[in-house]
């Protein structure tokens, strides 16, 4: 929301995500919602699952495994062992580890560049990442 303000108030800042925002505040309301209703293990289960889903993507687009992004996966892992379910710690860990696996191959088969990200067809030498932006 704070960037969404600034956005706004001062559009010299460059900050054009107004819609990018607005969808991350729209998903997170579900959970929050969730909360509001008392249920809380589903609430943070969703929240770390949609916390997953944008750390994999982040890598995805910047440079794989060896993005400084993975290093939240281990946020991920301790989050979900304070949660006091060690079957969802194990679950959690174990989702985590295969997907640094999974991003090494796509980094070992060439499908994500390290330190470039997705390789852009339509301009060979760009990133997906760099023509979002």
């Amino acid at each position: 929301m704070f960037f969404f303000v600034i956005g706004l108030v001062f559009p010299s800042t460059g900050i054009r995500s107004d819609g990018v925002i607005l969808g991350v505040g729209a998903v997170f309301a579900v959970p929050f919602w969730l909360l509001r209703r008392g249920h809380t293990y589903v609430a943070a289960v969703l929240v770390l699952t949609l916390w997953w889903l944008g750390i994999g993507a982040l890598a995805c687009t910047s440079s794989g495994a060896t993005a400084p992004a993975v290093i939240v996966y281990l946020v991920l892992i301790v989050a979900s062992g304070l949660m006091g379910r060690t079957l969802f710690l194990w679950v959690t860990t174990l989702v985590c580890l295969l997907s640094l696996v999974a991003l090494f191959a796509l980094n070992q088969s060439g499908l994500v560049e390290p330190g470039r990200g997705i390789p852009n067809p339509g301009q060979p030498g760009e990133s997906v990442a760099k023509s979002v932006v």
